[in-house]
């Protein structure tokens, strides 16, 4: 068990040699980067497709995306969700599984699932649904003036 880090919560004091996320960190082997899902250190994109499939746009670590070659191909892509997503919204910023990597998690219909990473560009684990029967959340609309 670790030692919880008990300094003061002040600029410029000592930790005194210990971090309460140090034990997390060198298990995964050092800091993820956000928004990483192929485990190649730069943040990745996640998109629908016009077919429904959802896609995994790889970073080149510089804000982008690999290069788009024209008709609808990208040169770094990878389908990690069959048809199906169309109408969905999706995330990918957080481990909510608890295991170090990145998830996805979707809104599909009224369910919110969760669907782990797998850290190899393959297709997407099965899903947890976390909460269902959502509802649609009706738009609001700025003040009349």
């Amino acid at each position: 068990m670790s030692r919880l880090d008990t300094s003061p919560n002040e600029p410029n004091v000592s930790t005194n040699g210990y971090s309460d996320h140090a034990p997390v960190i060198a298990r995964l082997g050092g800091e993820r980067t956000p928004g990483d899902l192929s485990g190649d250190g730069k943040p990745d994109l996640v998109a629908i497709d016009t077919a429904g499939r959802l896609r995994l746009y790889h970073g080149d670590g510089k804000g982008g995306t690999a290069p788009y070659l024209g008709n609808g191909v990208a040169a770094n892509y990878e389908e990690i969700g069959d048809r199906g997503w169309l109408g969905a919204s999706v995330s990918h910023r957080g481990d909510f599984t608890r295991d170090g990597l990145e998830d996805v998690v979707a809104r599909v219909g009224t369910q919110l699932r969760v669907y782990p990473s797998r850290f190899s560009g393959a297709r997407l684990a099965p899903p947890t649904v976390v909460a269902d029967n959502l509802r649609r959340t009706p738009r609001s609309s700025p003040p009349a003036t």
